[in-house]
């Protein structure tokens, strides 16, 4: 495997000069790929936002209690489980 800076021709490895390798073109098509992406993900989620209707759709409606309600002796048994689990290294 080659050297980085044998790649870059002495150049130091920084974001820029691995942005240069590219060819123009295709680093243009990258660019405008990734923002029109992100700018459908905005819009969809600014969507969403708006119409928040569909949040009643779900197990609990608006003002109804929900079925599988947990009281206090419940969340205090399930919480150190849960915080085991999420925070214990793997």
């Amino acid at each position: 495997m080659p050297r980085s800076d044998t790649l870059l021709g002495g150049r130091p490895d920084t974001p820029v000069t691995s942005y240069r390798l590219l060819p123009s073109g295709r680093t243009g098509l990258i660019t405008a790929g990734v923002l029109i992406v992100a700018a459908m993900a905005w819009l969809i989620t600014v969507h969403q936002s708006r119409s928040m209707t569909g949040m009643t759709n779900g197990l609990g409606q608006v003002g109804q209690r929900m079925p599988n309600d947990m009281g206090l002796l419940g969340v205090l048994a399930m919480w150190p489980p849960m915080m085991t689990a999420m925070m214990a290294p793997r």
